[in-house]
């Protein structure tokens, strides 16, 4: 028997991108809704979004039979059955939404939230506690923990090499992208033991004055020296990672789509060391359909008793990090 599932949020995440890239004939998965479409264990069952517009483009783009503009308005029968619900909206609603969640619908088995799960880390630890008691399993969408491609190299490097250091190239605000990168470092290098800010001139206000792209150094037990260093996105948007371990060097490009790596390698051009294969490696991520991913995770959570790829647990570490971040440089 299939899970139903209810998404609340109509939005770019939760149901609506662009025909061209995200359709139900589309090989991308680029909204929760064309991940839970595709799953064969999954009913998406309705949708709701505070603009009835966007719930009826959403309903009839991808074929349920429920939408509407408050969650209290969908069937009561349909609320008993639910037991997958995803949370699309934007992030100063989470925590009002999550709240509600187990009263509407007393079936919900696991909840799908948005990074960075709530607005500050006293709302987020409260709902971690109340869905814990009630037994409610949280999936937080950091999609690249649900990449099988991020995996196969973190498992690479997980006894076998040893980590020299990492750079992040980011922009568009610590808290909107950076929180990737933050919880990338926790996923692959483990916690993070402390960390130093670099001159506040060079932060940049990008895109939104209240969440400056700061530059920051980090340290784990993994990885001594981790920077996060700042790119203007007002000239050009960028995420990317490099790695660079004691075997070679982890180039990960586009934001995540493609990851090259370089070997060590006898030189022979300055002298007889060794030094970086000029040719790479080319290890293929699954970015664009990392979504199919978090269904397979709360198909399995549901079904085999798993746990989630990326738990409340996970998000509240990112959130505290950045509200420490934030609270030394005072911004």
């Amino acid at each position: 028997m299939k899970h139903k599932a209810v998404i609340i949020g109509a939005g770019s995440i939760g149901a609506l991108k662009d025909d061209k890239k995200d359709s139900p004939t589309t090989e991308n998965v680029l909204t929760v809704a064309h991940a839970f479409y595709n799953h064969p264990d999954i009913e998406l069952s309705g949708i709701v979004d505070l603009d009835f517009d966007k719930a009826k483009k959403a309903k009839e783009k991808w074929g349920f039979l429920h939408y509407a503009d408050n969650v209290c308005v969908l069937p009561e029968n349909l609320n008993q059955t639910i037991e997958i619900v995803s949370v699309s909206v934007d992030t100063e609603s989470h925590y009002d939404v999550l709240a509600s969640i187990p009263k509407q619908f007393p079936s919900v088995k696991v909840v799908l939230v948005e990074k960075p799960f709530c607005s500050n880390v006293k709302e987020a630890a409260e709902i971690e506690m109340m869905f814990n008691d009630l037994g409610i399993k949280i999936v937080v969408n950091y999609l690249r923990r649900f990449d099988k491609g991020l995996l196969i190299v973190k498992e690479l490097i997980k006894d076998n090499f040893d980590i020299y250091s990492t750079v992040f190239y980011y922009n568009r605000g610590l808290e909107r992208d950076g929180c990737h990168a933050i919880d990338l470092i926790h996923y692959f290098f483990g916690d993070i033991i402390k960390f130093d800010e670099f001159s506040q001139d060079q932060t940049i206000l990008d895109l939104d004055n209240d969440d400056p792209t700061i530059p920051v150094h980090f340290v784990t037990e993994k990885c001594k020296s981790i920077f996060m260093l700042p790119v203007d996105g007002r000239e050009v948007g960028l995420f990317e990672m490099v790695i660079q371990t004691s075997k070679g060097k982890f180039v990960f490009k586009d934001f995540g789509l493609h990851c090259n790596f370089y070997s060590v390698v006898q030189g022979n051009d300055y002298g007889e060391y060794p030094v970086l294969n000029q040719e790479s490696i080319l290890f293929k991520t699954g970015l664009l359909t990392a979504l199919g991913g978090v269904a397979d995770n709360i198909v399995d959570i549901i079904d085999n008793g798993a746990e989630p790829l990326c738990t409340a647990d996970d998000a509240l570490k990112v959130k505290t990090v950045i509200e420490n971040i934030r609270r030394s440089m005072d911004v």
